[in-house]
């Protein structure tokens, strides 16, 4: 990291981990399907699916300022949801003062979710060449029936329900098959059966890595790390300079292995209203119990 720190701030490498990660969400947020609205504030979008998700009912990017009545603004923000029933997730980065507004959205009902590690890498410095896992092989999405096997992949490994996978197909399938495609999907293979995923999207000369997760039978074999490598090698050859990602507890020693630093942050906040106080809490506790059982037969 040093070789980029010579040329970016750490205040500005972190700014490129949000940034990155906002037009990530916007890929998804402007599609015509959903309520979406930002401004200098917020960014959130509404969707037609009681699941909050990246892909869905979710709010970004908050900037309250100090002169703000953040409680006010919060609710102001929160309303949408409250009014029309919708869950969702409420991701607070560096930029959004966690430490400031963290009173206030516990105030709110939001019950935090997660912390995910902001990470980066030098790609200048990166040389690392790949060596496959003996039997997997990756691709890259390219049909309909790979999109659906790479979102249940997605969907299973991250513990939503199938639900959400049939939303993204239907709602967002430009984004994986377009012919102007603006990230790249891959899928990893394991004797035939599909078993991890990953994405890499890129703003400028700074490329981030999503959706690496491999299901629950396929974990502790190395496919996390080689679906991680690829699109850092592919990264480098367009000519990035720094890669970025936000990292769960489970895959943030894969990408210090593999050279990641962690910079700051991420608090995922989730507050569920209407009927999926039921249905998204019962969804998300029976797909851990399947995904435990499953993590019981490895592959």
């Amino acid at each position: 990291m040093n070789k980029v720190k010579n040329t970016m701030s750490e205040i500005s490498i972190i700014g490129a981990i949000e940034e990155n990660l906002f037009e990530y969400i916007r890929l998804f947020a402007k599609n015509g399907v959903n309520d979406f609205h930002e401004d200098k504030e917020v960014l959130r979008f509404i969707s037609d699916i009681n699941i909050p998700s990246m892909q869905s009912n979710s709010i970004y990017k908050l900037h309250f300022n100090e002169n703000q009545n953040i409680d006010s603004a919060l609710s102001l923000a929160l309303k949408p949801f409250r009014d029309g029933k919708k869950p969702l997730f409420l991701t607070a980065g560096p930029s959004s003062n966690f430490a400031e507004i963290a009173p206030y959205l516990k105030k709110q009902g939001l019950m935090h979710a997660q912390t995910q590690r902001g990470m980066a890498m030098d790609l200048d410095s990166f040389n690392k060449e790949l060596s496959l896992p003996r039997e997997l092989t990756v691709k890259e999405v390219a049909t309909t029936e790979e999109l659906r096997q790479w979102l249940r992949i997605y969907t299973d490994g991250f513990d939503y329900s199938s639900k959400l996978a049939d939303f993204i197909f239907n709602n967002y399938g430009e984004i994986f098959l377009g012919t102007k495609k603006p990230a790249r999907h891959y899928i990893a293979y394991y004797k035939g059966k599909p078993v991890a995923t990953s994405s890499l999207f890129v703003t400028g000369n700074v490329a981030g890595l999503y959706n690496i997760v491999a299901v629950p039978e396929a974990r502790h074999r190395g496919f996390g790390e080689a679906l991680t490598l690829i699109p850092l090698i592919e990264a480098k050859k367009q000519g990035c300079v720094l890669a970025i990602l936000q990292a769960t507890d489970m895959g943030a020693g894969v990408y210090r292995k593999l050279g990641f630093e962690e910079l700051c942050s991420l608090e995922l906040y989730m507050k569920l209203y209407g009927s999926s106080q039921i249905t998204f809490i019962l969804s998300y506790m029976k797909k851990k119990i399947i995904n435990y059982l499953r993590s019981l037969f490895p592959l």
